[in-house]
C-alpha cells in the first residue's frame, strides 16, 4: 500500500500517542481547572462521580432510554442521539484526518483507523452510552450508543493533543475536538462509553496478604488505552450482540463482569453475537451468584474517571 504524505503524517502521530499515551494524558489533563481533578490525580471527575465512600454494587440503580426516533429494544443506527441529550458529533476538522491517494479525506476519525491502523478487533458494536452518573445518589443512566462514538471524539481528541505535542498542527486551523467537547465532564457534549474496570484483589488467608492481576493492552490488538496497564478485567458496558434480548438481558453492571471474566481469567472466547446468556443456567454465572451471595464475593464500586 502506498502512503500519501498526510496518511504517513497521520501515522506518525498516532504512533507518537501509542508510545506515550499515559504521559500525554497525564500532561492534558493539566488544561482543566483543578477542582476536576479527583483526589489529587490527574484523572478528571464531576464532583456528582465522586461519593463518599465505596458503593455496593447491588445499589447502583440503572436506566435506560430509548433514543429518539427507535421503537423500543431495536438496534440503534450509527450516532443515534437520546431524547434527554441534545448532541450532534464534533466533525474533526479536515488536517487531523489524512487524505487518500484518490485526493478524498477520511470521513471520521475510526474511518482512518480503520484503513490505517485496526487493532485485531475493531467493530463498531452496540454499548450503553452514559448519559447521566451520580454516584452520591448510586444512579447512572444510559441511553443506546456505538463502540465508535468514542472513537470519534476521544481518539481524535487524544490525536490532536499529540498533534500539538509534536508541533504538526496548524495554528490556524478550525477548533479541533477537545476545543469542541470543551468540559469531558458534560456528558451531553460527547459520547460516553462506559468501561467497567474490575480490580479483582485475591485474599490468601493463611498469609493474610492480597494479590491482583494486571494486563498489557497491546495497541496492535486494543481500540482504546493501547500501550497503557490495567487490571483484569476490563470490559466497555455493552450487550453481547445487536439483536434485543441482548440488550434487554445483559442490562446489568454485575452481568458484564461476569462475561469479562469468564473471558479474561477463564480464557473462554468471546461468542460476540451468538444466542442470548441464559444467566440462570449458566454455571459459572451460577456458581459466582453462590459465592456473592455467601459473602465470598464482596462487590463495591469506586469512581474512576479519566
Amino acid at each position: 500500500m502506498t502512503l500519501t504524505a498526510s496518511q504517513a503524517e497521520w501515522l506518525r502521530v498516532r504512533s507518537y500517542l501509542q508510545e506515550h499515551r499515559h504521559a500525554l494524558a497525564v500532561d492534558s489533563a493539566g488544561d482543566y481547572p483543578a477542582e476536576r481533578r479527583m483526589a489529587g490525580t490527574p484523572l478528571l471527575a464531576a464532583p456528582e462521580w465522586e461519593p463518599a465512600g465505596p458503593v455496593p454494587l447491588h445499589e447502583i440503580e440503572l436506566e435506560f432510554t430509548h433514543p429518539r426516533g427507535t421503537p423500543p429494544r431495536t438496534p440503534a443506527p450509527l450516532l443515534s442521539a437520546p431524547a434527554e441529550v441534545e448532541w450532534t458529533p464534533p466533525r474533526t476538522p479536515g488536517p487531523l484526518l489524512p487524505e487518500r491517494p484518490d485526493g478524498t479525506r477520511y470521513r471520521c476519525y475510526s474511518d482512518a483507523m480503520r484503513d490505517l491502523a485496526a487493532p485485531a478487533v475493531f467493530e463498531n458494536r452496540p454499548t450503553y452510552r452514559l448519559i447521566e452518573a451520580d454516584l452520591t445518589k448510586a444512579r447512572l443512566a444510559f441511553t443506546r450508543g456505538r463502540y465508535f462514538d468514542g472513537v470519534d471524539t476521544g481518539e481524535a481528541a487524544a490525536h490532536e493533543y499529540a498533534a500539538t505535542r509534536l508541533g504538526a498542527t496548524d495554528e490556524h486551523r478550525p477548533a479541533g475536538p477537545r476545543a469542541r467537547i470543551a468540559d469531558p465532564c458534560d456528558l451531553s457534549r460527547r459520547p460516553a462509553n462506559l468501561a467497567i474496570t474490575t480490580l479483582t484483589l485475591r485474599f490468601d488467608a493463611a498469609t493474610g496478604r492480597a494479590s491482583f492481576l494486571l494486563h498489557w493492552r497491546d495497541p496492535a490488538k486494543v481500540g482504546h488505552a493501547g500501550g497503557m496497564y490495567q487490571v483484569i478485567p476490563v470490559g466497555v458496558f455493552q450487550p453481547s450482540g445487536e439483536a434485543s434480548w441482548h440488550e434487554r438481558e445483559d442490562f446489568s453492571l454485575w452481568r458484564c463482569m461476569l462475561r469479562e471474566f469468564d473471558e479474561e481469567l477463564r480464557g473462554q472466547p468471546e461468542e460476540y453475537g451468538a444466542g442470548p446468556v441464559d444467566y440462570e443456567t449458566w454455571p459459572f454465572a451460577r456458581h459466582m451468584a453462590a459465592a456473592l451471595d455467601r459473602g465470598q464475593i464482596r462487590v463495591w464500586c469506586l469512581p474512576h474517571a479519566r
